[in-house]
């Protein structure tokens, strides 16, 4: 096997490992980096790459479901904009016709779990005819695994190839 076939192996390899993970960063962010991010608001954590909502005080997860996860994402990655309601439900529910009601019971779920008082808007904010805002301040942070130097990640990435072209050889 020449090296172009054993690159190609490997990246084949590689693509195949993370093939969820890419349909996941296309379908809840808008870029990979930010589905590498974390959000953090109010004593909230948001981990997209992990999907889980968790209280920063205890780290408990807390229980949503896979679209209300998408629609606390979606506000929450454009914190203070107006997201039009047929923005939000064509990100939560892509290609498929659902109605209002369905963001509508998203939105209050979300409430809930939040601990947001009805007419408190201390997370989000209903905008008459138009969406919905989220309103909490939030901070992007990266996680732990993310802040390795550009240097030490490409000489890890180095090793793994190097290590993948030896084995290859000797099989």
């Amino acid at each position: 096997m020449n090296r172009a076939q054993t690159t190609r192996v490997a990246s084949d390899a590689l693509r195949a490992r993370f093939k969820g993970r890419a349909v996941q960063w296309d379908r809840c962010a808008s870029s990979p980096e930010k589905a590498q991010a974390i959000y953090e608001f109010e004593g909230f954590r948001l981990d997209p790459c992990r999907r889980r909502l968790s209280r920063m005080a205890d780290g408990k997860i807390l229980p949503v479901t896979q679209r209300v996860f998408d629609t606390l994402l979606c506000l929450v990655e454009n914190a203070g904009e107006t997201l039009a309601k047929d923005r939000l439900m064509a990100v939560v529910w892509p290609e498929r016709v659902v109605e209002e009601n369905n963001l509508a019971r998203n939105i209050s779920t979300l409430r809930r779990v939040l601990g947001e008082r009805p007419g408190e808007n201390r997370f989000i904010l209903t905008v008459p005819g138009r969406g919905y805002r989220f309103v909490a301040p939030v901070r992007q942070c990266m996680p732990r695994r993310m802040r390795r130097s550009p240097l030490l990640r490409a000489a890890t990435l180095g090793i793994i190839f190097t290590l993948g072209v030896v084995l290859t050889a000797a099989a």
